[in-house]
């Protein structure tokens, strides 16, 4: 569904995203991360699509190659393990962590480069393609990732000391078998509620302390607390009536008077000062503190959500959206266009839900007339988020344009939830499809290597 929030990645490679975790699922993002096993991380780390981006030491006059050992019909070479082993030292050492002896590091990349084979090959056996317009996606994306631009990708490519086009053939084969995974493992995995009921019943419980989610702007007192105090009272009756943190912060970083303005995160009371700590503990979720006085000037605390001894208390809200796409024949301005004419339609009396139906792209809320159901905070992606939280009730939105393409959104109702159970739930299906995934991928290893002819010619066999 193209409105909502994707989970936030680390600039990772695109075989660290081939886990084949799930988070279809999701409530709060920041809940709802999955991380690989460590041999899966293994696996990961040494084929990954960035390899094109690391710079290995040019090494001596190369010898005549030999060939390490032949999986089918193909080979991988002597000069081919060395390369991938400098990649994968350097790659541990950029990461801090400690390199093992070389001879068992080199029998896990050539185990890894053996299964990577084995897997592409299973791609083709398949029939399996990969088109223009895919590949170039993959690598949009990995630019967009890394902060790069398109030519300052293909710097960094040739930097490596590889082509571009050798570059795009490694990409191509990875996203191949990335959809392998996906096509074998992934869509298969099927959990029910019983097994969710039964993991929850045998996990401990939990003790957690009480962890609380606040927005903050500080309004510096300089050498006129009383002048500062008056603009602290305006600042929190204008976020009494909407305006988002973010806003206020824009706004007041623009006069005289210094402001900092962030949202805090998840605190526990041992990272809260004594200040705030007996403040926080008294508020409701979505109230916001009068002006706290400290020798800095004066604080607004918001309580966005409240979470621990079983608890996670937010406030939602109920949305609906129209999604227009620019496409070959409407530009990003004549799709724009036409979404205000569609806005303006609506305001003169039209249907929301009626037009949604009409127009809307986004298949699965079209067909509820736009509706996208109870959102938790950061389940919306950051620009309709960012309008969302200050826009009145049933007040509808201008063009709002994200990666997903162009938005109208109108809030239908707010309500204050706990939604522990829920979460609860979520990460008991994250678990259990991780521990499935596992347990599935090393099957299916084993499936393919135990039907694979795999000759070593050096070195020893694992």
């Amino acid at each position: 569904m193209g409105f909502r929030a994707a989970p936030s990645r680390e600039l990772l490679p695109v075989w660290v995203l081939i886990s084949g975790i799930s988070q279809h699922d999701g409530l709060d993002s920041r809940q709802m991360n999955s991380v690989p096993r460590a041999r899966v991380a293994w696996f990961c780390f040494c084929m990954s699509a960035l390899w094109p981006l690391v710079s290995v030491a040019a090494g001596a006059a190369t010898q005549i190659d030999q060939v390490y050992v032949v999986v089918n019909e193909e080979v991988v070479t002597q000069s081919e393990v060395a390369r991938e082993l400098r990649n994968a030292v350097y790659d541990l050492r950029s990461r801090g962590e400690t390199v093992p002896p070389l001879s068992e590091l080199q029998q896990r990349v050539v185990e890894q480069m053996v299964v990577q084979l084995i897997q592409y090959q299973r791609t083709q056996q398949l029939g399996m393609s990969l088109d223009e317009e895919a590949l170039m996606d993959a690598i949009l994306d990995i630019a967009k990732r890394n902060k790069l631009s398109m030519l300052q990708l293909r710097e960094e490519v040739q930097k490596s000391g590889r082509s571009y086009d050798e570059y795009r053939q490694e990409l191509g084969r990875q996203v191949l078998v990335q959809r392998l995974i996906e096509q074998e493992i992934t869509q298969h995995i099927r959990i029910s509620e019983a097994e969710i009921d039964e993991y929850i019943e045998l996990q401990p419980h939990s003790d957690d302390r009480l962890e609380y989610s606040l927005s903050h702007v500080l309004i510096e007192s300089g050498t006129n607390p009383a002048n500062a105090l008056v603009v602290a009272k305006n600042t929190r009756a204008k976020i009494l009536s909407g305006t988002p943190f973010e806003v206020i912060a824009a706004e007041l970083s623009g006069s005289a008077l210094a402001a900092n303005s962030s949202d805090l995160g998840w605190r526990n009371s041992e990272q809260l000062p004594d200040l705030f700590l007996e403040i926080v503990r008294t508020l409701t979720v979505g109230e916001v503190t009068r002006p706290i006085q400290s020798q800095n000037g004066f604080h607004i605390l918001r309580l966005n959500a409240r979470r621990g001894d079983g608890s996670y208390v937010v406030d939602q809200i109920r949305a609906r959206q129209i999604l227009l796409v620019a496409n070959e024949i409407s530009d990003e301005s004549e799709t724009r266009q036409r979404l205000l004419q569609i806005r303006g339609r609506i305001t003169a009396g039209e249907e929301f839900a009626d037009i949604a139906r009409l127009h809307s792209v986004d298949l699965r809320s079209r067909a509820l007339g736009g509706d996208l159901g109870w959102l938790n905070p950061g389940d919306l992606v950051p620009e309709l988020e960012r309008v969302a939280v200050a826009l009145p009730l049933g007040e509808l939105s201008g063009p709002i344009q994200t990666q997903f393409g162009h938005h109208l959104i109108q809030i239908t109702d707010r309500r204050r939830q706990d939604i522990g159970e829920q979460v609860r739930r979520h990460e008991a299906r994250r678990e259990i499809r991780k521990e499935k995934f596992n347990r599935r991928y090393d099957e299916w290893i084993k499936e393919l290597r135990d039907k694979a002819w795999i000759d070593y010619r050096l070195g020893i066999e694992n």
